[in-house]
Parts: C-alpha cells; sequence; structure tokens
C-alpha cells in the first residue's frame, strides 16, 4: 500500500531515498475514473524506478479543464484509491489551481519538479497536452521523460462518455 504525502513531506521522504541512491519516477494528472491503462502505466513507470510517486491534480484544476462536471470522484477519494496500487509508493495531492497550459501550470510543475527531484517523469504521448512545453522543462532540468505508448487507447473522459450513453438508453 502506497503512502499518502503532502507537497511538503514528500519532499523530505524522497531526499532519504535519493540519499540511499533510490531512483524516483513521477507522474501526475487527473485519474479520475481509474481504468486498465492508468494500471499498466503505473506498472510500467515502477518497472522503471525504486519508488514511482503520483501527483493528484486539484478537483478545481480538472473542473477548469474538463468541464463543470469533472472530476466525478473528488481527490480525497482519488488518492485514497492510488494509494491502494501496489506498483505506486507515494501519493500527494497537486493543490495547486490552474488552468493547463498556462504559465502558472508551468510554475508549478517546475516547483513540484524541483521538490521531488524525479530521475524521471512519465506522460502519455497522445494525452499530454502539455507535452511540447514538459519536454522543454525536463531537458533544461536534466530530468528524463519518459513517454508510455498504451495501445488501449482508453480515457477516463470516452469511459465517462460510454456511461453515459448508456445510461440515455435506457
Amino acid at each position: 500500500m502506497s503512502q499518502f504525502a503532502t507537497q511538503k513531506s514528500i519532499t523530505n521522504i524522497l531526499e532519504k531515498a535519493h540519499e540511499k541512491g533510490k531512483t524516483i519516477g513521477l507522474i501526475t494528472g487527473c485519474f479520475d475514473i481509474l481504468h486498465i491503462g492508468h494500471v499498466k502505466m503505473f506498472q510500467f513507470a515502477a518497472s522503471k524506478a525504486d519508488l514511482l510517486v503520483v501527483g493528484v491534480e486539484h478537483d478545481e484544476t480538472i473542473k477548469r479543464a474538463k468541464g463543470e462536471n469533472r472530476p466525478i470522484n473528488i481527490y480525497e477519494h482519488r488518492l485514497h484509491i492510488l494509494a491502494e496500487l501496489r506498483s505506486i509508493a507515494h501519493v500527494f495531492l497537486n493543490d495547486e489551481v490552474y488552468d493547463y497550459g498556462s504559465k502558472a501550470a508551468e510554475q508549478v510543475h517546475q516547483s513540484i519538479l524541483r521538490k521531488i527531484s524525479p530521475d524521471f517523469v512519465m506522460t502519455h504521448p497522445t494525452k499530454d497536452v502539455t507535452l511540447i512545453q514538459k519536454r522543454k522543462q525536463l531537458a533544461e532540468m536534466g530530468i528524463k521523460l519518459i513517454e508510455f505508448k498504451n495501445s488501449d487507447n482508453l480515457s477516463s473522459s470516452k469511459l465517462l462518455d460510454k456511461i453515459i450513453r448508456l445510461e440515455n438508453l435506457n
């Protein structure tokens, strides 16, 4: 089982891990409706690091990016669900609120990267709307970017759309 951490406490935990020579992978995102694509990505990332750390976006950030009806699951629930996955060592809430692709988003992610100091960041290239910005930022910081290419073509938004269509049939 993973451990919950605040951004402040995660820094101390991961500094000690770095001192012991542990490699750290980082994934951040919404993770609103967990599906097999998420699980495969977590497993893949965990196979590349000693510790996989997952940051969960704040509800308001998701609402701004995906609409008023999102997220389906509040961040407390998403954190708890992710903490139960054995491939994840630590989960934390990204409690800063911002608009995807904004200067504020870039600054928030840069702050997280400085605090966590991961060896790599994992992303899904077809679902990451800030991929170009992220590549540049990570290169400047000397952090490796690993792109997880999953052929399942799943997303929480697609699952939600399917549920709504099925509900409308009844």
